[in-house]
């Protein structure tokens, strides 16, 4: 039976559909209904540009000289150290371009991957425009060292979605805070405590004077009112 060759210019056009349609099921949101779906490589689903680069020679060269295939980065349940490779050539195939950043954790045992996950992330928080964050696991025991890592600050971030189940007994959520909703650039935000104990003091007031482009904003934590009535004048 012959083969079928589509032209390169087709070709293109069916992996931009394709990895478009993978990157909107797997945002933080969706993940909360399909995630018993995943697999534990979950993080190379069969429709990432990173999978369709190894179907054959030619489709690899198309899919590495279009930058916007690789703009989305999403990990489930990280389970090997190799992936820092993987997040790092997938970055290097974005080269200049906005990227949103995608992580979703429940495994009690926080694997080490998992810390060097979120560390690349926030490492490379300058180029990102989107940032979502689901963890079921104490945020302290997801950070290397259990503190967020001296960064660049967000120039770009225009959304934050951040779901914590538990934040711990710990000051790092103030600084996660701070430096994701931080961002003069942004537009739209969500944080959520699920113990929504105030084991942490949020700046509120010195944060929300970069608010002034925030079109939505949903905060699930204790916080006084004449506080959240005050950062909420700044939008």
């Amino acid at each position: 039976m012959p083969s079928i060759t589509f032209p390169p210019e087709l070709l293109e056009e069916i992996f931009l559909h394709v990895v478009s349609g993978h990157q909107r099921s797997t945002s933080i949101p969706s993940l909360l209904d399909i995630s018993k779906g995943y697999s534990t490589s979950n993080y190379l689903p069969r429709s990432s540009p990173y999978s369709i680069s190894h179907v054959s020679r030619q489709w690899r060269n198309i899919v590495l000289r279009l930058p916007h295939l690789w703009t989305h980065i999403g990990v489930v349940n990280a389970n090997t150290t190799d992936i820092i490779q993987l997040l790092e050539e997938w970055l290097d195939r974005a080269r200049s371009l906005p990227v949103s950043f995608s992580f979703y954790e429940d495994n009690p045992h926080c694997h080490p991957a998992a810390r060097i996950v979120l560390a690349f992330f926030l490492k490379h928080i300058h180029q990102c425009v989107s940032f979502e964050l689901l963890s079921k696991i104490p945020l302290r025991k997801l950070l290397l060292d259990g503190r967020v890592p001296q960064t660049q600050t967000p120039v770009l971030l225009r959304s934050v979605f951040v779901w914590l189940d538990k934040c711990g007994a710990s000051l790092e959520p103030s600084a996660l805070f701070g430096l994701l909703l931080g961002s003069r650039t942004l537009h739209s935000a969500l944080w959520h405590d699920r113990d929504r104990i105030p084991r942490f003091a949020i700046p509120l007031q010195k944060i929300s004077q970069s608010w002034g482009g925030l079109q939505e904003l949903t905060l699930h934590i204790r916080l006084p009112l004449n506080s959240l009535i005050g950062a909420l004048s700044f939008c």
